[in-house]
């Protein structure tokens, strides 16, 4: 996601596709050991990553 970023991209859009990226990645990452919704800190990853991705729909409108 991030390499598909272009130089003209805003970088208020830049950083929150930044932010995202990291966050899909931790929520995968920890998803694929086990750690399920039910989990305090996935689930707090996992509104962190709802919360930067309504922001990016916001920003792309």
């Amino acid at each position: 996601m991030q390499t598909h970023l272009d130089r003209a991209t805003p970088a208020d859009l830049t950083a929150a596709i930044r932010e995202f990226a990291v966050d899909l990645q931790d929520i995968s990452m920890y998803g694929q050991a086990g750690i399920g919704g039910a989990d305090p800190a996935q689930a707090g990853r996992l509104k962190a990553g709802e919360a930067v991705s309504t922001k990016i729909a916001g920003l792309c409108k």
